[in-house]
């Protein structure tokens, strides 16, 4: 997958799996939603529910320095499973991002469908039967 998506133009950003409390609150996330772990700081730290809050810091930081780039992540979700007692798990995803300055937005939608066709030939829309 990494060398499908570098193929395609995008470059890999790694994240932490954690975020801050704040981070979680910008995101919307719910704080009971959330695993806690104690740094050495003894300070709280949420996990991240989903990639796209990793991720976000990559694009802020890249916008100031580039009008056009794309980006992916291969990360993991972690998950508390209520069914055993809140023992976690984790959940691997793919998470892309395009960023350009000017436009309307829609040559970076082509390009993520043209993305996720790539990654998978065989997906289609809900309710029909050809590919996306």
């Amino acid at each position: 997958m990494r060398e499908l998506c570098a193929a395609q133009g995008f470059y890999e950003v790694h994240n932490y799996s954690f975020i801050s409390e704040e981070m979680a609150a910008r995101f919307g996330f719910a704080a009971d939603a959330h695993l806690r772990v104690l740094t050495n700081q003894r300070r709280a730290v949420a996990d991240a529910p989903e990639p796209a809050a990793g991720i976000h810091r990559h694009i802020l930081e890249n916008a100031k320095r580039f009008d056009d780039f794309r980006l992916f992540e291969i990360g993991y979700e972690i998950h508390k499973d209520d069914a055993t007692g809140g023992a976690a798990h984790e959940v691997a995803h793919l998470m892309a991002a395009v960023y350009s300055k000017s436009g309307d937005g829609a040559p970076a939608l082509f390009e993520l469908k043209r993305l996720a066709e790539c990654s998978c030939p065989a997906a289609s829309r809900p309710g029909r039967s050809e590919p996306l």
